[in-house]
């Protein structure tokens, strides 16, 4: 007997509708033709991903060829359920289909959304450096202007292609051709601004050493600006306003050579011409460091040769007093030359005195007084060597006194 239980599950009381076996197979055929475009998607998806595995693995922290088996696997596993029609998969395949489209998303958001934003920075970097090109690139300035501007097509129809494909009026084949024509914008701005950097780097380079030198020079001289007088001439007041004047052409020339690499002033002529001002600061700051450097060395010098001539004075005086072993003629005779030559050593010294204080610049002058100091040393060594052989002469004759009176005595005495 046929009750109405058994029909419970295919209608029930009320104005619900009876499915009947025609439309149980509509919604079969719906359902497969769902799965087949999943799949479909899937496979289209898992190949463009698999072509970039290098860059998909690193959205879950994979290695490459671990993520490129996994690939092929989910690849394997859809083409099966694609080809069997197997219904029951659909819920699997909408998740890796949605899995899929995250790493779509992870891909635009983390690689090309920056690169793009990366290849517009680029672009508009070198665009203000197109003067320039001349000293970076084979091309001159108008060329190297039209060669950026099918770059900048080429970057728009790429970003085009990817709109047409998320709004879904591309397939992902787009999409891949547009992924590799803003890598090769990328690698072409890429290469002209590493061009560009290493020109501007070299340029950077020689200013800052320029800098470099010319301040450590500036400050050394500001630090004896008190001292002017000893190697300019000039008071300290009117040294050190001489220091600020160069030192302003100095920070001028600077300005100028960062408006040059920042493109706010791209001319090249200028760019020379303010390269040239910064050498000659450096030249004319040198050239007084020069003055300064030629005084601390006569100052060493003098001060050396004043200490060996003073010593031996103090040791000829000393000797000079030894009355037991000169007769009177010799010890005037060494008297009035160590006294002479002291006379010629005062006046010597004196002048390089007042030339090092900046009383007295004749250059003419100080060569004489230094030509003078190094003949008094000379002629007080000579003193020096004239009494050694005098003492050692009188010592020889007085051992040989004593040996012949030795003698003498041994002889009477047998």
């Amino acid at each position: 007997m046929m009750s109405g239980s058994g029909f419970g599950r295919f209608f029930k009381t009320g104005n619900l509708s009876i499915i009947n076996m025609g439309e149980r197979q509509n919604i079969q055929e719906m359902s497969k033709s769902i799965l087949q475009e999943i799949c479909q998607s899937i496979i289209e998806k898992n190949d463009f991903v698999y072509k970039y595995a290098n860059i998909f693995c690193r959205f879950s922290e994979m290695p490459v060829e671990l993520f490129k088996n996994n690939i092929k696997e989910i690849m394997t596993e859809v083409e099966e359920t694609m080809k069997a029609g197997k219904l029951k998969e659909i819920d699997k395949m909408r998740t890796l289909n949605n899995w899929f489209v995250e790493q779509e998303k992870l891909l635009d958001r983390q690689v090309l959304h920056p690169m793009d934003q990366q290849c517009q920075e680029m672009y508009s970097l070198l665009l203000r450096h197109a003067d320039k090109s001349g000293s970076f690139d084979t091309r001159n300035p108008q060329d190297f202007r039209a060669f950026l501007r099918e770059v900048r097509d080429n970057l728009r129809v790429a970003k085009s292609q990817l709109e047409a494909y998320s709004s879904g009026e591309a397939d992902i084949s787009v999409k891949d051709n547009a992924f590799t024509a803003l890598k090769e914008v990328n690698n072409v701005l890429k290469s002209l601004k590493g061009a560009l950097n290493k020109y501007l780097s070299k340029i950077a380079e020689s200013a800052y050493k320029i800098q470099e030198e010319f301040d450590q020079s500036y400050n050394k001289l500001l630090l004896h600006a008190q001292q002017s007088r000893s190697f300019t001439g000039q008071d300290p007041e009117e040294f050190k306003k001489q220091l600020e004047r160069i030192r302003d052409r100095h920070k001028a020339a600077i300005s100028q050579i960062e408006n040059y690499l920042s493109a706010a002033d791209n001319s090249e002529w200028k760019k020379d011409q303010v390269l040239k001002m910064l050498e000659k600061s450096l030249s004319d700051i040198k050239e007084i460091e020069k003055n300064l450097v030629s005084l601390f060395d006569i100052k060493s010098h003098t001060h050396k040769i004043s200490i060996e001539i003073q010593q031996s004075y103090a040791w000829l005086c000393g000797y000079a007093d030894q009355s037991l072993f000169f007769d009177d003629k010799e010890q005037k005779k060494i008297e009035n030359d160590l006294e002479c030559i002291m006379e010629k050593y005062k006046r010597a010294l004196s002048y390089l005195e007042r030339y090092l204080s900046g009383k007295n610049k004749d250059e003419v002058n100080k060569l004489g007084a230094s030509q003078g100091l190094e003949k008094c040393l000379g002629e007080i060594k000579e003193l020096e060597r004239y009494i050694d052989i005098l003492l050692c002469n009188k010592l020889n004759d007085n051992i040989n006194q004593t040996y012949n009176n030795i003698i003498e005595y041994i002889n009477q005495s047998q």
